[in-house]
């Protein structure tokens, strides 16, 4: 058991949930199907199946905006190395 308050500590799991829904101050916002049902459908034009099998981690992987530069590739990694040897 834990001792102590959970103010200035940022929540986690189901109790996070409640209070960020707004159920813990007695409103609650209704889920916006038709924007995700927009996004996955429309945008991505995810299948159906795909659509309603995706897990939470899946959407955020989806939704990520790209990085903002791509990593090196072997071939430009190996021209810098032969321009600037160490």
């Amino acid at each position: 058991q834990r001792s102590g308050s959970a103010r200035g500590r940022q929540l986690r799991g189901p109790r996070a949930l409640r209070q960020r829904s707004g159920s813990a101050r007695g409103r609650r916002h209704p889920f916006r199907w038709s924007d995700w049902l927009s996004v996955g459908l429309g945008r991505l034009r995810l299948p159906p199946s795909v659509f309603w099998s995706l897990s939470l981690p899946e959407w955020r992987a989806l939704l990520a905006p790209p990085p903002a530069h791509m990593p090196l590739a072997r071939a430009e990694f190996e021209d810098l190395m032969s321009q600037y040897p160490d």
